[in-house]
């Protein structure tokens, strides 16, 4: 049940305010333009990723999380880092003292929040827990080390 609550937070909300964070917050939205998109000849450079945003922002409203303001957008993914440490807390996996397949799903969150060059609140926040990047560390050493 602990894992399926998780799994949840992670790809029905959690998700959704990091696809708001990279395509519509205009910090994430400058660097995911110039990511995709950046290597495009000139006009497709231009249209594409506005284009691309515009279907974005309607899945978002679909969705029901594109129908709130900025900051409540990164208020619920803030709250929703502050869980995943909470839930985490000093154990070092999700669900106990070996990795499952939550931590699979789990990390390849969290690694996209605290590594990737974007500066939004939910980053900040997942900084400002320790407890998450010694997970992304620890995550990485075992499954990803040469």
């Amino acid at each position: 049940a602990r894992g399926l609550a998780i799994q949840r937070l992670l790809e029905e909300n959690l998700y959704w305010a990091m696809v708001y964070a990279r395509w519509i917050d205009p910090a994430g939205f400058a660097a995911v333009r110039e990511a995709y998109f950046g290597g495009l000849p000139g006009p497709l450079r231009l249209a594409l990723p506005w284009c691309a945003r515009r279907g974005i922002r309607a899945q978002l409203h679909g969705h029901g999380i594109g129908r709130h303001s900025r900051d409540e957008i990164c208020a619920i993914g803030c709250r929703d880092v502050d869980a995943l440490a909470d839930l985490l807390g000093s154990q070092p996996y999700f669900l106990g003292e070996e990795p499952s397949a939550l931590d699979a799903s789990a990390y390849a969150f969290l690694a996209n929040i605290l590594w990737v060059p974007i500066d939004v609140p939910p980053k900040a926040r997942a900084q400002s827990r320790p407890n998450l990047g010694a997970y992304c560390e620890r995550m990485r050493a075992r499954f990803f080390a040469p």
